[in-house]
């Protein structure tokens, strides 16, 4: 009898754990989700900090120059042709230059002792720029200016040749390029020019600073 009765807690134990088993298993995997979920859940947030006065130094900005390039009119871009066969202007090429500006440099000369005198004033005077002395340009005529000036198809060139009493080849040439300029001491000249795209000036930049509103309608 005993033994029959041991048999049977033992039989009744074994169908208990049986039937019991699944629902711990599902207990137990309901109990490793929710854990992970609550970690999930759990990520660090910013910190709140006591509020303190700031302590970012405000550095002032600097004055602004009156000699800034922010100042300057803007040429980016541009291909200048400047004839320099009397004269060249070391500053106003450089901040040409600065400005990503194409600068070419031309002058006549008639000999070949001319030009090599012309090409070597030149590099002594852009020396230690970033001028490209290849930029230098030699021709012997003044429809050789004009021939350059097209095949460069310049935004302006600039001719500083004013001694000459014809400007024909000038006007010729306003009718292919944005615009062209003539440096004059006097800021005229007595020439019944047919382009209004000409622009008479006594410096090279206010020929420049001129030249904008033709070049730009391009």
């Amino acid at each position: 009898n005993k033994k029959m009765k041991l048999n049977t807690w033992k039989g009744w134990l074994v169908t208990f754990l049986i039937a019991i088993l699944p629902i711990l298993l599902y207990v137990y995997k309901k109990y490793i989700i929710r854990r992970k979920n609550h970690r999930n859940i759990r990520t660090p947030g910013p910190r709140i900090r006591s509020q303190q006065p700031s302590t970012t130094t405000t550095i002032p900005s600097p004055p602004h120059s009156t000699n800034s390039i922010s100042n300057e009119p803007s040429f980016k871009k541009w291909t200048i042709l400047l004839n320099i066969t009397h004269h060249i202007d070391r500053d106003l090429i450089i901040m040409l230059l600065n400005q990503k500006a194409r600068v070419y440099l031309i002058g006549v000369a008639s000999s070949d002792d001319e030009e090599e005198h012309l090409k070597a004033k030149v590099l002594d005077t852009m020396k230690n720029s970033s001028f490209n002395p290849l930029y230098c340009l030699v021709c012997e005529t003044q429809e050789g200016k004009v021939a350059f000036a097209r095949q460069l198809q310049a935004s302006v060139f600039i001719d500083d040749d004013s001694s000459s009493t014809n400007f024909e080849h000038m006007d010729n040439l306003a009718r292919f390029i944005p615009a062209v300029g003539i440096l004059s001491k006097g800021g005229s000249i007595n020439y019944p020019f047919q382009r209004s795209n000409i622009v008479i000036g006594s410096t090279f930049l206010n020929i420049l600073t001129t030249c904008q509103k033709h070049v730009q309608k391009v």
